[in-house]
């Protein structure tokens, strides 16, 4: 049977049986959990070098590392087994001196990042640009609070909130060098961030504090923009920041959407492993489906939005094409996430549940959705008159103008309603289904 979570956490360190058990996992053979008298549980992995030799290596910790995690690693370690390498001598080999920053930067974005974090292109960013220059060649226990205050002010000076990232991803870094790695004794984190300054020790970090951004784009706004995309020679890009616009997705999201996600005729659109490893499809607005009805699809591309360079791999991205539009429009202080937030924010205007906006846009924090709420205050007096009647229709799948007709018929989709923001195109295609 497979180690779970709950298996591991029920299990219990048997002083009769020695100074350690093993829990061994029936699914990737040599795959165990290390029990130790003192409470603690490692992830291990047990197998014979090339000399025919028993060795364990220890992958991390139970509870920093995730079973799925620590499976992962399992089969990295035993790959490297059957090519005749041993790999708990290729880890002392690679302590040697000392582990340096840079070579541990290697292990964790191919054994942990690009398995683990949707967002490790951002970490790969954040390293080559802040951490490489700084520390790369510094051996990682000898990196001090001091040396990770010294990155952090020199960004903050420019990027205040990139400056927390770039700590965020440094104190990932050393929890796992610490987990994996053996840590001269005494040594801690030394990329412990604080929000306060009574907290802000020698061995902390101060947070630069956040201000959420709360832009949303108007009606006035949105027009100048669909003006100016239909300008725009790219296509495909032009699209895709419509569509941004018109479903609330994360840019990632709609990139990486194959024509395989695309269910035209239920009005649907399936993104995989949106937020903590769970699919979730979304149901597509009139405007949305006109879009993608009309975008050209590239010969021998399973890609909505096809690279421009390899149409075997999806667009990363559309900030050339971005700016364009926004120097045209002369909304430079405009970003591409405000097209997320205007979708919440109209949403919300609208009267429409937060838990409802939370699910469309894949929000995991309801603090993060009251947001939207806070940017309609202003109408919030006209919103509550208006939600029992609109909110009725919009469930109905009735439009305001449409007499009796439904909503999703494409016919009506120039109609809508008209809300607090503006007309809304339309609002009961943005709401969840619950069947």
């Amino acid at each position: 049977m497979a180690l779970t979570k709950r298996e591991i956490d029920q299990a219990q360190f048997d002083p009769k049986g020695g100074a350690w058990q093993v829990l061994m996992d029936d699914e990737v053979m040599g795959f165990g959990v290390r029990l130790l008298s003192s409470g603690k549980k490692s992830f291990i992995v047990r197998y014979r070098n090339p000399k025919g030799q028993t060795r364990m290596l220890t992958l991390g910790r139970h509870g920093v590392l995730s079973v799925k995690q620590a499976r992962d690693l399992a089969i990295i370690e035993l790959a490297k087994v059957a090519k005749n390498q041993d790999p708990q001598d290729e880890r002392k080999q690679a302590r040697g001196p000392g582990l340096k920053v840079s070579e541990f930067w290697e292990r964790y974005l191919e054994a942990y990042a690009k398995r683990h974090r949707r967002s490790w292109r951002n970490d790969e960013r954040r390293y080559l640009k802040n951490i490489l220059p700084a520390i790369g060649d510094r051996v990682i226990w000898e990196v001090t609070p001091k040396d990770v205050r010294k990155i952090h002010q020199e960004i903050g000076n420019r990027a205040p909130v990139e400056a927390n990232r770039v700590v965020e991803l440094l104190r990932l870094i050393f929890n796992l060098a610490m987990d994996w790695e053996k840590p001269p004794r005494g040594f801690e984190n030394p990329a412990r961030l604080v929000g306060n300054r009574k907290g802000a020790g020698n061995g902390h970090v101060k947070r630069y504090r956040e201000e959420s951004r709360t832009k949303w784009l108007n009606r006035e706004e949105i027009s100048y923009l669909l003006e100016a995309l239909a300008e725009e020679t790219d296509i495909y890009a032009a699209s895709a920041i419509r569509l941004l616009l018109y479903t609330g997705l994360r840019k990632s999201e709609l990139l990486a959407a194959k024509w395989d996600h695309l269910d035209l005729e239920r009005g649907e659109l399936f993104v995989p492993e949106r937020r903590a490893d769970e699919d979730f499809t979304l149901p597509l607005n009139a405007l949305a489906l006109k879009e993608l009805s009309s975008l050209p699809r590239q010969h021998g591309s399973p890609w909505i939005f096809p690279s421009d360079r390899n149409p075997e791999e999806h667009r990363r991205d559309v900030k050339r094409q971005w700016d364009r539009v926004r120097e045209k429009t002369g909304l430079e202080d405009i970003r591409m996430q405000d097209l997320r937030r205007t979708a919440g924010s109209w949403m919300a205007q609208a009267g429409v549940p937060l838990a409802w906006i939370q699910e469309v846009l894949g929000q995991q924090s309801p603090e993060v959705v009251k947001v939207y709420a806070r940017l309609a205050e202003e109408s919030a007096q006209t919103a509550v008159d208006r939600y029992a009647s609109a909110l009725d229709l919009a469930l109905k799948g009735w439009s305001h103008e449409g007499r009796g007709r439904p909503l999703r018929d494409r016919k009506t989709a120039d109609q809508g309603i008209e809300f607090p923001g503006g007309r809304l195109y339309p609002i009961d295609l943005w709401l969840p289904r619950h069947r």
